[in-house]
């Protein structure tokens, strides 16, 4: 009699047991779909704002002369095994000479997330329009038309069926999940900017006492794409940028490379429940930069996420360095709660500008004060 009290007794437990294993694995399946649907409603973001302006604001396409081309390389988490890491790549051609075009570039974005588990292509053409309002005074519109691939590889998910709490992983698919799923997403997008920039010196034989201000706002996914892995209706909620940078020379030397400038900034983004902004500064005396920010998750600096520094070193490429390339590190150090399980995030951007290159005349980044409205 006491066997079979004491068999019922730890059927009993097994039983219980189980059951607490299968609401674990309810509760784990929940958890698991709530993050994949957040994760696809932020977009990836970087540091270094400044060197990726057209990713967040198409509007920023042809305002500067020549031609810009950016790369920039993120990697978030470093203690974090499989974290995100992206890619971009940006280029954008003034075309100023044409009545009525500011410029014309491509982006190109890879973002990959949990050892390849899941990975974001985006393919985008931001196409500006600048129109002269004063002298001193121009005003950027932009469309950008993008073209958007999402894949997941079910196979590098793990769930909690497939453990055993002793030996680990112990099945190599899950009993309880359907693998029956879309693996690949893609979507046409839009996104749209303006942008708003003041010169003191838009003359360019006064470059070097030139001061910039720059003030824009930019909106993605609009109308929002529907999207899903798993046969649900699901919308990629648009994002919402709000930006303001400025470039002030605080020693006025007679040569561009001579003065020392100091570039203040901030950015703000909301994306569905997210939002965040970096606020912070960078001082340059060519061929040198250091900067200093910070990221926070609202305007509570208590909520602070990030603090940021940046490195930057630039090498002319001729005589009077009208072809360059710079070269920024960033590290995002972590004080919220990740810090303990995070070494922090790298960032290294390698910028191409050559204000000099043309591709059909001379005269494509003239400024011409003709289009001035107040004539």
């Amino acid at each position: 009699m006491l066997f079979l009290f004491y068999t019922k007794t730890l059927q009993h437990r097994f039983d219980l047991l189980n059951r607490m294993m299968q609401f674990k694995n309810i509760c784990l399946s929940i958890l698991f779909l709530f993050i994949l649907k957040s994760a696809f409603a932020q977009d990836p973001n970087f540091s270094q704002f400044l060197s990726s302006k057209v990713y967040y604001n198409p509007a920023n396409v042809g305002s500067r002369e020549g031609m810009e081309i950016n790369l920039d390389v993120r990697k978030n988490w470093m203690a974090i095994p499989n974290s995100p890491q992206s890619y971009l790549v940006t280029l954008d051609k003034s075309f100023w000479n044409l009545k009525g075009v500011g410029g014309i570039g491509l982006l190109a974005l890879n973002n990959i997330e949990g050892a390849g588990a899941l990975a974001t292509m985006i393919l985008g053409l931001p196409i500006s329009s600048r129109i002269r309002m004063t002298e001193k005074f121009t005003t950027q519109l932009a469309i950008m038309p993008q073209y958007q691939m999402k894949r997941i590889n079910w196979d590098e998910l793990v769930f909690s069926d497939q453990l055993d709490p002793r030996l680990g992983k112990i099945l190599q698919q899950s009993p309880g999940f359907n693998y029956d799923v879309v693996n690949s997403a893609s979507f046409f997008d839009l996104g749209y900017g303006i942008l708003f920039t003041y010169e003191s010196h838009p003359e360019k034989e006064n470059q070097s006492m030139n001061s910039i201000i720059n003030a824009g706002f930019s909106v993605s996914h609009v109308p929002e794409p529907q999207m899903s892995f798993l046969g649900m209706p699901y919308f990629l909620s648009s994002k919402i940028v709000v930006h303001f940078d400025g470039r002030f020379p605080l020693k006025k030397g007679y040569y561009q490379r001579e003065s020392i400038y100091l570039m203040p900034g901030i950015i703000y983004e909301k994306q569905g429940t997210f939002s965040s902004y970096i606020l912070g500064l960078s001082l340059n005396r060519n061929p040198l930069s250091i900067g200093f920010w910070i990221r926070n998750k609202n305007f509570n600096p208590k909520n602070t996420t990030d603090l940021i520094f940046m490195f930057g070193y630039q090498f002319g490429l001729n005589e009077n360095s009208s072809s360059r390339v710079s070269v920024f590190y960033t590290y995002d150090s972590t004080v919220s709660k990740l810090n303990n399980h995070d070494s922090g995030s790298h960032e290294i951007g390698i910028r191409f500008n050559l204000d000099d290159f043309f591709i059909f005349n001379e005269c494509e980044s003239c400024k011409d004060d003709s289009w001035i409205f107040e004539r």
